[in-house]
Formats: structure tokens, sequence, C-alpha cells
């Protein structure tokens, strides 16, 4: 009964997380979302699928409704959005990785581009500084960019060296290189499209860890 009712509590979590939190939260673009227990949950991919499908699948019943009943022409266009919208996640989801809706996509994505124009044009670009040090508990790879990497959120997996690491944070610093990331590494990787392949030839290594 213990055993029971300790495993009760992570099956309603998984539940409610793929079926209802997951699915919401993956329509917001995937800097917006800040949710540290989702990796224990699930993949972002999955929940996205999810969703997109859902989408897709309530805007063509809405647009079959707006054919028999004949709604407001706008609705035809809502409908339309949401099939475009769902097929376009969901093809995202299976081989490039998680999407928002691309409404807020468009939004994040223009509302960046004009700030980052506006940050380049005051701060001179350097080379990455990467920090090796397996020692440490808390990570274990360390890159300081002067610029933000596109597409480096918490959770991707990246390759350096032949050797596979998840980024767990993105920190801002008061210095040349603002843009540092945190990375754990991990005992193994899975071969994928979606593992980010860092070019060492690209980085300066940081002399403290004797690296050369």
């Amino acid at each position: 009964m213990i055993s029971m009712q300790r495993a009760k509590p992570g099956f309603v979590s998984e539940v409610l997380w793929y079926s209802v939190i997951g699915p919401a939260l993956s329509l917001l673009p995937p800097k917006w979302r800040n949710v540290r227990f989702s990796h224990r949950l699930g993949r972002w991919e999955s929940v996205t699928f999810i969703s997109a499908v859902g989408e897709a699948f309530l805007g063509f019943n809405l647009f079959l409704a707006w054919f028999k009943l004949q709604w407001p022409a706008y609705v035809a266009w809502i409908s339309v959005y949401m099939v475009c919208d769902g097929v376009w996640r969901a093809m995202a989801a299976r081989f490039e990785g998680s999407r928002g809706t691309l409404a807020l996509m468009f939004f994040d994505e223009s509302y960046r581009s004009l700030t980052r124009e506006i940050w380049t044009r005051k701060h001179p670009e350097y080379e990455d500084l990467v920090t090796l040090d397996d020692q440490r508990a808390d990570w274990q790879l360390k890159i300081e960019a002067s610029r933000e990497k596109k597409g480096w959120e918490s959770g991707r997996l990246l390759m350096y060296r032949e050797r596979y690491f998840r980024l767990e944070s993105v920190m801002h610093a008061d210095s040349t290189r603002p843009f540092v990331y945190v990375l754990r590494a991990l005992p193994a990787g899975v071969p994928s499209h979606n593992v980010i392949k860092y070019p060492p030839v690209f980085a300066s290594l940081d002399p403290a860890t004797n690296e050369k």
C-alpha cells in the first residue's frame, strides 16, 4: 500500500503533464518556458507533438463547422491557421525540436532580432571562452560567449570533443562575454539531429583548464 501511494503522485503528474500542462506550455516559444521539472516528466518534443496534432484536429473540425453552419469568414481564417500551425509544429517536433505557435514565435523572433541588433552595435564580438572541468560537481563545461547562441535552451544536448553534455542553464554576466552557458557531462549521448555540435575550432580554451 505504501509503495502504491508513493507511485501515484508521479503517475498523476505525468498524466497532467502530457494531457494539459505540457501541451499548453508548448505553445510558448522555447525561451519563454521556465519549467525546471519538465525534464523529469517527459520531453518537450513529445508534448509539442501532442499539442500540435490536437491543434490541427481542432482547426480541421472548426473549418468543417464553418463550412456547414456558414459562420463568419474570420472563423475560416482561424481554422486554417490552426491546421497550418499544428502541422508545422508537429513536423518541427519530429525532425527539429519543440517549437511554439507561429504567432508567438514571430513576435518573439522580431523582438529578439531588434534588441539583438541594438545590442551588437554597442558591444564588440570576441571568441568563445570554454572551461572544461571534470572535477566540479555542479557543472563540467562552461561556455562564455559575447553573442547569444540561437537555439541554446536549457535541456538541449551538446557534443563537444566527442563528449555529450546537457545544457543546464543560461546565465548573464557583466563582462565582455555576458552569455554564460553551463552544462553537465553525460555518461553517454543519444545520437540525434537535435544535438548541438559545438566546434572547438571557434573557441579559445581557458588556460586554467591546462588544455591545449
